[in-house]
């Protein structure tokens, strides 16, 4: 029966010479798709034999095979293009479907630990971190961009080292211990990279994973970023708000790095015993935690970073991460943007760039007024809570005067002082070293030329 209310449309009658002649028009119609049909099988045959005719596309649907799984299993150990051209060419690639200022332009790299028997990191920061903050756009998302492509999976490169290697797979890749479905999809989530470090958060630990999970990410088989961004597994940032602040700045090939300003320019060394006690600008710049260097930063700084710089330069001056980075950018005179703040919990605004502190319940528990709150309010999904609220919606970038307004405030220009060094007056700049090669810069090395 037909629906109801729908048209009946009937069909003309046709005539003798048409009755006579379809069954040869059926007939010549067999005979085309017998033709089509022996045409594609060998085509198909040749395909096989003959890589000439198997296309590669590198959209992002469809990615070379060293990108293409969220599944840490399927590609922890990397497979190496044969060809580099080829492969330069894939990376680059990846990022043509999205815009300049796309949050997939951007790696975002932290680092951590996991034990059998300690899977507090797991559990309470990376997991919630890739559910909240690091989560694919939503259309509930305070967010600037229309393009489809943004609700994808963003990637959350964590920096292990390989003592943390068992107790992650075994947790979040081969099932070996029971864990929530829904974590166990958030696993899926997490890159790990591992590397030969020692384990600890402070000192040699965090300055030897940094400094090796940004030349795997940059110089190995993943996505070519516009931008790096490295961070403290305790940090929650606003993606897409910082996306937009960066895409302001100069284009990713000039070397740069940005940070926010409330990590203001200090003494190099300042926070230790070993400082450059120097009362000049030149001698003043600002820590990196976090840190975004842009993609000429990490082309410039890549060939230091294997020959041991920061972790040198963290040993040398007894640092840890941050001020280690002031202490190496300072080396490179790399010119520093000044981001919105990153204040530590309960600090919120609307223009600042996320929160560090997050999770920390230790930290929560002795700050003044926030002792009597309860447990989880400086957790992930506390603090994500806070900032989805329409009051902290973003500022539209050309209200920020820190990025746009005045060139004072949008650099850190003191950025020479270190050719007033012996350092520099022994060895030259760090670019100019040898493959291999990094002389160490004492502290007491940029106390001595100062005129």
């Amino acid at each position: 029966m037909d629906p109801p209310d729908s048209i009946q449309v009937e069909t003309p009658p046709r005539s003798s010479s048409q009755l006579e002649q379809a069954p040869q028009r059926r007939r010549r119609g067999a005979h085309s798709v017998e033709l089509i049909l022996i045409a594609t099988i060998s085509f198909v045959i040749l395909s096989l034999f003959n890589s000439e005719f198997i296309v590669r596309s590198y959209s992002v649907q469809n990615v070379p095979r060293e990108f293409d799984s969220p599944n840490p299993a399927a590609w922890e150990e990397g497979t190496t293009a044969t060809d580099s051209r080829e492969r330069e060419q894939s990376r680059e690639s990846v990022l043509e479907n999205h815009p300049r200022g796309s949050i997939h332009r951007i790696a975002f790299i932290t680092f951590s630990y996991v034990r059998h028997n300690d899977t507090n990191k797991l559990f309470n920061f990376l997991l919630p971190a890739v559910d909240t903050w690091a989560a694919p756009l939503h259309d509930d998302h305070n967010t600037t961009f229309n393009n489809p492509n943004e609700r994808e999976e963003i990637p959350l490169y964590v920096v292990f080292s390989n003592t943390s290697r068992k107790a992650f797979k075994d947790i979040c890749t081969h099932d070996k211990i029971q864990i929530p479905p829904q974590s166990r999809k958030l696993c899926r989530r997490i890159h790990p990279i591992y590397v030969d470090c020692p384990e600890g958060r402070w000192g040699e630990s965090p300055c030897c994973k940094q400094q090796k999970g940004l030349v795997e990410i940059f110089g190995k088989n993943y996505p070519l970023y516009d931008w790096y961004a490295f961070f403290d597994d305790d940090v929650y940032l606003r993606k897409e708000y910082v996306a937009t602040l960066l895409a302001e700045l100069q284009p990713p090939d000039f070397p740069m790095a940005a940070s926010p300003y409330n990590q203001q320019a200090k003494p190099i060394g300042y926070g230790r015993k070993k400082t450059c006690g120097v009362g000049m600008k030149q001698f003043l710049y600002p820590w990196g935690q976090p840190i975004f260097y842009s993609r000429g930063a990490m082309k410039m700084m890549e060939k230091g970073y294997r020959a041991n710089s920061l972790v040198s330069q963290c040993a040398a001056f007894d640092l840890t991460h941050d001020v280690g980075n002031q202490v190496l950018n300072w080396m490179y005179s790399l010119p520093m943007a000044a981001l919105p703040p990153l204040p530590s919990l309960p600090l919120m605004r609307n223009d600042y760039i996320g929160n560090h502190w997050v999770g920390r319940e230790e930290m929560r528990s002795k700050t003044r007024g926030e002792r009597d709150k309860s447990v989880g309010s400086w957790s992930f999904y506390g603090t994500h809570k806070k900032w989805m609220d329409p009051k902290l919606k973003h500022p539209r970038v050309e209200q920020l005067v820190t990025v746009r307004k005045v060139d004072g405030y949008k650099w850190y220009p003191n950025v020479t002082g270190f050719h007033q060094t012996l350092t520099y007056e022994l060895h030259g700049d760090p670019q100019t070293w040898e493959e291999g090669q990094w002389f160490t810069m004492q502290y007491s090395d940029c106390m001595v030329h100062v005129v």
